[in-house]
């Protein structure tokens, strides 16, 4: 098993922090701009602000930490630290605007919670929350002892701890949730792993894609078979419908097409190989939709050819033979692949009957063209005795 659950689990952690760090000190950094933005407004200067600038500048600093500098396992400690600094800093703050009674302080309330969203463990969680706590607590203590000396100063420190207390234990149940979501995760993923590790190799497979393809062939094939025979009763019975009857009758040779490359796909995975053995398995592909594919190619060059050239080849030939499956319904074709003076020519001829004032272009044509033009070649399309034919010639460049 490549893969190691708890290893995976811990990955997932550091990376959750890790993004939880960097928002929620973007979110610390915005609301002391927007807070001293307000003071400076309402007081006409900012000049009691230099700790605020601090909480400002350790923010959007440790977010920037988190996010170039620091590994993903250490944004959790970074972001503890930086939370405790920056309850500090706050409780220097206020201290020089108000009591117990004042909104500064009732402000400090919103600070333990946030270590809810992280996960960590419950030691270091009780260290960030009470440590915030305490930080904020003790500045705001030594900058006005004064203040602590009111009958009630108690009530809100008690509502301080309580609120930590509470943090803390929804903090861990938070952690445990998470933790096991990514730890099913991860065996999940384990588990898929393993079959598809079984289906590649053990067998290569062979026994479930075999399945598969009697399963399709048994069923699809059959339903495309009768279609095509209700089809044809039709077209037979009432020749006026011959539009629709066409029409649907070239979908299910598509759906065929398609069908029987699935099945070619699960008999047998296709891994790239050279052009010859490529237009070897094109020729049993069309061989099985009742068509008798003929390969006159230039052996040389087949075996030397270059991967785009191959690939170019194969693609128009399918696309070629495809279509005249299935608009002209040919049950032959000739595929020729021939270079002379310079150039390659490869030449599709069917026995389809088709004409080329009626045929047009989709975009099984144009993508022809296409890959023609890249090759900086050029398409010909005309007649041949009693079908089409398709040649693409481009400059022979040599082996590959």
């Amino acid at each position: 098993m490549s893969l190691d659950v708890e290893a995976e689990v811990q990955r997932r952690i550091d990376a959750a922090n890790s993004s939880r760090a960097k928002y929620l000190n973007v979110a610390f950094g915005l609301t002391y701009l927007l807070g001293g933005i307000g003071d400076a407004v309402a007081m006409s200067t900012l000049r009691h602000h230099g700790f605020m600038a601090l909480q400002l500048v350790s923010s959007f600093g440790v977010a920037a930490l988190v996010h170039w500098v620091v590994p993903a396992r250490a944004a959790a400690t970074l972001f503890t630290g930086a939370v405790v600094l920056s309850a500090a800093l706050g409780g220097a703050h206020v201290a020089q605007f108000g009591g117990f009674d004042g909104p500064w302080f009732y402000g400090c309330y919103t600070v333990p919670p946030v270590f809810i969203a992280m996960l960590i463990s419950m030691p270091h969680r009780l260290v960030g929350t009470f440590g915030a706590a305490l930080a904020f607590t003790g500045m705001y203590w030594l900058r006005r002892p004064d203040l602590f000396d009111y009958p009630m100063a108690h009530v809100p420190l008690v509502y301080l701890f309580t609120i930590c207390g509470i943090g803390a234990g929804l903090g861990q149940w938070v952690f445990k949730l998470e933790s096991t979501s990514f730890r099913d995760l991860a065996r999940l993923e384990v588990a898929a792993e393993r079959l598809e590790h079984q289906l590649r190799d053990r067998d290569g497979g062979s026994g479930l894609r075999a399945e598969l393809a009697r399963q399709i062939h048994d069923d699809m094939a059959q339903l495309i078979t009768g279609a095509r025979l209700h089809l044809d009763g039709l077209a037979r019975r009432e020749p006026t419908r011959g539009a629709p009857v066409d029409r649907l009758t070239s979908l299910l040779d598509e759906l065929s097409v398609n069908a029987h490359r699935m099945l070619d796909q699960l008999r047998q995975p296709r891994t790239p190989g050279s052009l010859r053995d490529e237009l070897a398995r094109l020729q049993l592909e069309f061989r099985g939709l009742a068509m008798a594919v003929d390969l006159v190619v230039d052996e040389a060059w087949v075996d030397s050819a270059a991967r785009d050239e191959a690939e170019a080849v194969l693609a128009i030939s399918r696309e070629a033979l495809t279509n005249a499956v299935r608009h002209a319904r040919a049950s032959e074709a000739t595929v020729s692949l021939q270079h002379h003076q310079g150039e390659l020519t490869l030449r599709i001829l069917d026995n389809g009957g088709g004409r080329t004032a009626t045929l047009r272009e989709g975009h099984g044509l144009r993508g022809i063209r296409e890959r023609a033009r890249l090759l900086e070649g050029r398409v010909e399309l005309g007649e041949y005795e009693t079908g089409i034919q398709l040649a693409v010639s481009w400059p022979l460049r040599g082996t590959g």
